[in-house]
Formats: structure tokens, C-alpha cells, sequence
């Protein structure tokens, strides 16, 4: 299983990967994760975006599916040694 992270509003899968957490960097509500309540597999050639907070996949069927999922905000930590 892989966690991802998002650049920009939609992404386009390149290869077929079984996602159970999204990591997104938005410039107006910063950092935040979403965690799927089951891992997705997401096909190459399918695409992934946001409606809101709720993830959302264009299947290559035409249909669109939107997971039951979780999101908060993180933060990450820097320490100089």
C-alpha cells in the first residue's frame, strides 16, 4: 500500500497503486491528510481530486467514486541537531 502526496488540484495515476493515505499541500488551508477507511486500488489512466474535502476518483468507466474517508490537518516538525 502506498501513501501519496498531491500536487495540484487533479492528478492523473500513472501506474496502479492501492492508496490508503493522501497527503495535500494547499496554499489557503495548508497542510492536511486524508486516511481512506479502506485502502483504494486507483487504476492507471483514473484520476484523483477534491470536491471540497472529500476525495473523489474519475474512474475509467465514466463513473466517479468517492471513498469514505477521514482528514485532518499536520504539521511537520523541524529540529536542528
Amino acid at each position: 500500500m502506498y501513501a501519496m502526496q498531491l500536487f495540484g488540484d487533479r492528478v492523473t495515476i500513472s501506474r496502479a497503486m492501492l492508496v490508503d493515505d493522501v497527503m495535500i499541500d494547499d496554499e489557503i488551508r495548508g497542510s492536511w491528510f486524508v486516511t481512506f477507511e479502506r485502502a483504494v486500488l486507483i487504476r492507471a489512466g483514473e484520476t484523483l481530486w477534491f470536491d471540497g474535502d472529500q476525495p473523489a476518483i474519475d474512474r475509467l468507466d465514466g463513473t466517479t467514486f468517492r471513498p469514505a474517508s477521514t482528514s485532518g490537518q499536520y504539521c511537520w516538525r523541524w529540529r536542528l541537531l
